[in-house]
């Protein structure tokens, strides 16, 4: 596996050093700000982020809108209770990319996301409050929450959470760990 430095040195180099690199983060949010992130909006983006994987993001970004038609604007309780002619429309619908185990994850995340707001009041509550520990264990991440998504996605929802030097100092402790 390489090293953190070995990773940030070549994104230093394709992206014109590190300040382009740096900006190409997304902005930190705060607590409050993740907490006002609707649960509709973060079974949205796990979503976008599930399709994504292993498919080019722009054909699912072209067909972004479709998803959200589909999905039915990504309605938790809707989701949650997705129920197999839902699915099976799904299966036919041109408007999304028609992957049985991912069209079925969307029903899994949105009943998480759901017990989540349930225990903490909201979803970006809870995730910001996993810390960088987690960040270091995306494994243990992934069994809490049931197998539910990746490793890789464990992953991404806790980054998103973290601070640009947070994330920085976690990737790199985690890579000098192994």
């Amino acid at each position: 596996m390489r090293h953190f430095n070995e990773i940030l040195t070549i994104a230093e180099e394709r992206h014109s050093g590190l300040a382009a690199v740096e900006a190409r983060i997304p902005p930190v949010k705060t607590r409050r700000e993740l907490a006002g992130i609707t649960g509709d909006r973060w079974l949205s983006d796990i979503t976008k982020n599930v399709f994504r994987a292993g498919f080019s993001r722009k054909v699912i970004n072209d067909r972004w809108d479709g998803f959200e038609a589909a999905f039915k604007g990504f309605d938790l309780h809707k989701c949650a209770s997705m129920g197999d002619d839902w699915l099976d429309e799904l299966l036919k619908d041109t408007r999304i990319v028609r992957n049985g185990a991912r069209i079925q994850s969307v029903q899994r995340n949105a009943v998480f996301i759901l017990e989540e707001m349930e225990n903490h009041g909201s979803f970006g509550v809870f995730l910001s409050g996993q810390g960088v520990c987690v960040i270091l264990c995306p494994d243990a991440f992934s069994y809490a929450m049931g197998k539910r998504s990746s490793n890789m996605m464990a992953s991404w929802l806790l980054t998103r959470c973290h601070s640009r030097t947070d994330r920085f100092h976690s990737a790199e402790v985690a890579l000098s760990a192994k």
